[in-house]
């Protein structure tokens, strides 16, 4: 017997959860470091979402996303 299921891939920094497969419209979390540390004494914190979120990308963490399709998200840091 197969089933149907969506892959779900978020592209944020080490530490974040929430990438897989998901049954057809059910909800998807996206869980991302608020901050992100780029080098020593320097962090970046998350500004939003790219990619398949819809009106959603520019939440911050945690992110909700119904999997109705394929999606693919990336995290946008900023300095801070």
């Amino acid at each position: 017997m197969y089933r149907i299921e969506y892959r779900l891939e978020a592209k944020p920094p080490t530490g974040s959860t929430g990438s897989g497969w998901y049954r057809p419209n059910s909800t998807a979390v996206i869980n991302t470091p608020k901050e992100a540390l780029v080098a020593l004494f320097l962090k970046r914190t998350l500004s939003h979402y790219a990619g398949d979120c819809g009106e959603k990308c520019l939440d911050s963490s945690p992110l909700t996303v119904k999997t109705d399709s394929p999606k693919y998200m990336e995290a946008v840091y900023g300095l801070s």
